[in-house]
């Protein structure tokens, strides 16, 4: 024991309260082990060292009592329960939405999305790992599966299910990240008050696996950290502990026989949750109020502490803060939060004021709470730092037995009776639509792409998702992310449009890790944070580089400096023939443009040659245009540099500084720069892929321009050349010309003087007029 004291710490327990373990009558039908006489109702306004039987509880061995033909257990204090009658018939395996919706009060900015009527009791519900669909555990053995906006997808049933129809009182997910098998991301894990565990893979609708538990009920369970292992407690105060990818059972791990220490439960285990970091590590909770720590290397709890009256899914531990989260079943001191190494109570948020009774509570995203039960009938959403309501439902004509909120968003599915009341926060949407809000123009203005908008509202309307043929296919991915379409929609475009377009355009990275990151870094601006930043330092470094064009062609930071060729001392005011200035930055005053000159350059230099030896086709590499016109650029650089810091003679009439002009316009391929480094800019791409689908319509026009000016502007040419002051009279006039009218309606300072020019310049521009339509 001491072993673990240094990771759980040190507590000793406060509870006297040793409840007796619950007769285990082993008999063909499995009944129950909990004997008649301990479900007798006691007053829950009290805090008794005794079991309260829960409401819960209650309905489950109703059910049972009802499939095995025999009188209810439950006590006639609990008709204020409807207890289904005796000759329930079978339903198909169907759901349909209730159209006028139960009581209800919404609380907070909350609403309510949809009632989906599941037909028996839900006594569990569970998201998915990823949210996409969510599984409700019924009263006969039937577990349905239903989309995010509660559409019927699947319904869980083989011949024990069929036969033995008997309550789901817990789900789990598999939900193991790492794991390679894509149909091991589709099983969820069940227990059934039958006597068994059942593993589905829930889109074939077929049962992987079952795990025998005929000696008892199981009530509870989870799957450990890494996903290897299956924890499952009941009412015989056991956990089985099995490895999942043998489905063995490996140890069982309960209370020893020692009535002096407490070292395992005493009574039904209603709750357990594995630790999220640590994969031997768990803990339980139920009827004994108390909650002990297990690892599933020892046969007996470690530690323990008590307080908690658990009889749902009402155990929680949040790693980010080391807290354990608890909801009792009770009047008073419900949900509780406690610290894990010490088991110390830290918070009791409702010691004398709690609302209701919780079968459930969790922590959910966003420093959130989730605590549903029964009494007001409720599930609320709490703020975990301070502990004051965010929102939720409340008022139901019926108990709440369970409750889960989604991975992303505080959105609820809430079990109360035979209904699942799907709540939506719409907090966020509230905010998002008033940050759209135009106060002066009154009205919404969304700042998309009016393509891609118009697609969006085609959708709606005709429920077709038609992607812009001017958006690469990844653009308007995005863009169904960023209007929160459903994650069916968004997943079937993806393997539709966007995986194919991956195949077709894979990028081809090193193997060796040092040189693939550096090649990540310099070549994808898009894959991650920090590759964004990488090249927001070379877009900077290579807008100096542009800049320093125009900056050393000011005057005023420009040399001294000026080379006459005297020719006589008469022939003009100056005494030269030719005067040439010397544009090169100042030494002096511009010393400073040929600092930035040199480092820009040294950098895209050191650039280059990183791309190119982390480059894993690097024949390829050296001969892409892009990298061709890096190179050229980078060489004109250099030999720039070099003619600046010459000396320039004056020992012939030619321009000294010719080389160093021409450099200069030569250095205009810097531009090309922007090309390579806002290449995966979304609103570029979006130019650039219009441009491409758009090519064959600009390389038409342009051979219409040219064919007009081959026809008609040689017309026009002949017909002008005999009028008086005609604007139509050189090559450069005729081409300009016939391309405005051809694309506009003509220009009003270059016209032809003739009306039968005049005729034909009209016609063109009628012409381009009806191409352009």
């Amino acid at each position: 024991m001491l072993t673990y004291n240094n990771v759980l710490g040190n507590f000793i327990s406060y509870s006297d309260d040793l409840s007796d373990l619950d007769d285990n009558d082993d008999d063909d039908d499995y009944e129950d082990s909990v004997s008649e006489s301990e479900f007798e109702i006691k007053n829950p306004n009290k805090l008794s060292q005794t079991n309260v039987i829960d409401e819960r509880s209650l309905i489950i061995e109703s059910l049972l009592s009802e499939r095995r033909g025999s009188m209810s257990l439950a006590s006639s204090e609990s008709s204020l329960l409807t207890v289904p009658g005796s000759t329930r018939t079978r339903r198909m395996s169907t759901t349909k939405v209730i159209d006028q919706r139960p009581k209800h009060l919404m609380l907070g900015d909350f609403e309510l999305a949809n009632v989906v009527d599941c037909e028996e009791y839900v006594l569990c519900c569970k998201y998915s790992p990823i949210g996409d669909v969510f599984a409700v555990g019924l009263g006969n053995g039937t577990i349905k599966v239903y989309s995010k906006p509660g559409q019927f997808q699947y319904v869980l049933t083989d011949d024990d299910t069929k036969t033995r129809r008997y309550p789901v009182t817990c789900l789990k997910f598999y939900g193991n990240k790492d794991d390679a098998k894509v149909d091991h991301q589709k099983m969820l894990a069940a227990t059934y008050t039958a006597g068994y565990v059942k593993v589905w893979h829930y889109p074939t609708q077929q049962c992987v696996f079952t795990f025998d538990e005929k000696e008892r009920q199981p009530l509870a369970l989870d799957f450990n950290c890494n996903y290897t292992r299956l924890y499952v407690a009941g009412s015989d105060c056991v956990i089985n502990c099995y490895d999942f990818a043998t489905k063995k059972l490996l140890r069982k791990l309960q209370a020893s026989e020692s009535r002096e220490n407490m070292d395992g439960h005493k009574n039904r285990i209603h709750a357990i949750r594995s630790h999220p970091a640590m994969e031997t590590v768990f803990l339980t909770g139920g009827w004994d109020e108390t909650v002990h720590y297990w690892d599933e290397r020892a046969p007996h709890s470690q530690k323990h502490f008590a307080g908690p009256h658990l009889c749902g899914d009402a155990l929680d531990i949040i790693a980010e803060h080391q807290v354990i989260l608890t909801g009792s079943w009770r009047r008073n001191s419900t949900l509780q939060i406690w610290d894990f190494s010490t088991g110390e109570l830290i918070k009791d948020a409702f010691q004398n004021n709690a609302t209701s009774m919780l079968y459930c509570t969790k922590f959910s995203p966003k420093e959130y709470i989730l605590c549903a039960g029964n009494d007001k009938n409720e599930a609320i959403i709490y703020d975990y730092s301070i502990l004051q309501m965010v929102g939720g439902i409340t008022d139901l004509e019926n108990a709440v037995y369970c409750a889960d909120t989604d991975v992303n968003r505080p959105n609820m599915i809430v079990g109360s009776a035979k209904n699942i009341f799907i709540v939506n926060d719409k907090s966020r949407d509230t905010k998002r639509r008033a940050s759209l809000y135009n106060k002066v123009k009154q009205q919404y203005i969304i700042d998309r792409h009016i393509v891609s908008f118009e697609a969006i509202i085609n959708y709606y309307e005709t429920g077709k998702l038609i992607a812009p043929t001017i958006y690469e296919p990844i653009i308007f991915f995005e863009e169904l992310k960023y209007f929160q379409f459903d994650n069916e929609t968004i997943q079937h475009f993806y393997d539709t449009e966007v995986h194919e377009e991956f195949i077709d355009h894979h990028r081809i990275v090193p193997s060796n890790r040092i040189l693939r990151a550096i090649w990540i870094s310099l070549e994808y601006n898009d894959y991650s944070f920090m590759t964004q930043i990488i090249q927001l330092i070379c877009l900077i470094i290579s807008l100096l580089y542009c800049f320093n064009i125009s900056v050393e062609l000011i005057p005023q930071l420009s040399r001294e400096k000026v080379i006459c060729y005297k020719f006589s001392t008469n022939h003009h005011l100056t005494n030269c023939d030719n005067i040439f200035f010397d544009f090169r930055p100042s030494k002096i005053v511009g010393q400073w443009i040929l600092n930035i000159e040199q480092l820009c350059t040294i950098f895209i230099t050191l650039e280059y040659i990183l791309r190119f030896l982390t480059s894993p086709h690097k024949w390829i590499t050296f001969i892409l245009l892009i990298n061709i016109c890096d190179l050229f650029t980078l060489f004109v650089s250099w030999i720039y540099l070099i003619l600046v810091n010459m000396n320039i003679s004056n020992n012939d009439k030619k321009d000294p500084f010719f080389y160093i002009k021409l450099f200069q316009y030569l250095m205009l391929l810097r531009l090309f720069r922007f090309f390579r480094l806002c290449r995966y800019v979304k609103s570029l791409r979006i130019l650039f892929y219009g441009i491409k689908n758009a090519l064959k319509y600009i390389l038409s026009m342009g051979f219409i321009i040219l064919f007009f000016v081959f026809t008609f502007g040689v017309i026009i040419q002949i017909i002008e050349k005999n009028w008086d002051r005609a604007y139509v009279t050189r090559l450069e006039d005729l081409f300009n010309i016939v391309t405005i009218s051809t694309i506009t309606v003509g220009d009003a300072k270059r016209v032809p003087l003739s009306p039968n020019g005049k005729i034909l310049c009209s016609f063109l521009a009628g012409i381009g007029n009806s191409v352009q339509i």
